[in-house]
């Protein structure tokens, strides 16, 4: 071909001298995973330690950053690939390492309150509750006697709640109060007559006898623990000749 014939190439008639001048453009490959990838590491990165939106958020976003990061390591270009693959490490690395750091403080703190509750379990102000009165609990299993009695000849209501009438052979309607006067240890002249009160201690049962020496006349209170606490369970009002 001679380059005075016309060429319809583009259209245009080419003239003889003219120069056919061909531009060829390089198409520029991309790596749209590995990119895709990279951008998602510096979003975890960049998030990942705040406050509000750093927990399952950048699990997600980091995880997904380095699958994409990774398969676009298979691709060329790489160097996003491979930033985004090495940033998305990092990050998931440091959040496991912070976590366990968490999760180990969390858990010293719980056994450091189990064992502050246990100690204060045993100190003696935990014997009161929260609104003032006295938590008996764990009082009541060793009621002391002396404090029991003390109570018992005072407080009247007190000392029918601690009567078992069924045991003694007295009515509720019948008894009549057992007051200081009648509980005492030692001797007391009750209406001209002197009269002996002494107390027979046990670990399980207390007796306490009111007599009038030499006459003949001699009541007898026996009291049992039952389920910790003191209670009459036997009342004896009789003349006994040999007292």
């Amino acid at each position: 071909m001679h380059m005075s014939e016309e060429i319809k190439s583009t259209g245009n008639t080419l003239q003889e001298g003219q120069q056919i001048i061909i531009n060829q453009v390089a198409k520029k490959k991309s790596n749209g995973i590995g990119t895709a990838g990279f951008v998602l590491a510096l979003i975890a990165i960049c998030f990942g330690f705040t406050p509000l939106i750093g927990g399952l958020f950048v699990w997600t976003v980091g995880v997904l950053g380095l699958i994409l990061s990774f398969a676009g390591v298979f691709k060329k270009p790489r160097g996003l690939a491979i930033a985004g693959l090495s940033i998305s490490l990092i990050t998931i690395i440091v959040k496991i390492v912070l976590m366990s750091v968490m999760f180990a403080g969390v858990g010293a703190l719980g056994k450091e309150l189990d064992k502050a509750t246990k100690e204060r379990a045993k100190t003696p102000e935990n014997a009161i509750q929260s609104n003032g009165k006295q938590d008996i609990s764990s009082s009541i299993k060793n009621e002391d006697f002396q404090e029991f009695i003390q109570k018992f000849k005072s407080d009247y209501d007190f000392q029918l709640s601690r009567i078992k009438f069924s045991k003694i052979g007295v009515s509720k309607g019948d008894w009549y109060f057992w007051d200081k006067n009648l509980i005492f240890s030692g001797f007391r002249t009750i209406n001209g007559e002197e009269y002996e009160g002494k107390f027979s201690i046990y670990p399980e049962k207390c007796e306490y006898q009111l007599g009038i020496p030499f006459s003949g006349y001699l009541a007898t209170l026996t009291f049992t623990k039952i389920d910790g606490q003191w209670y009459l369970t036997k009342f004896d009002d009789f003349a006994d000749e040999d007292y």
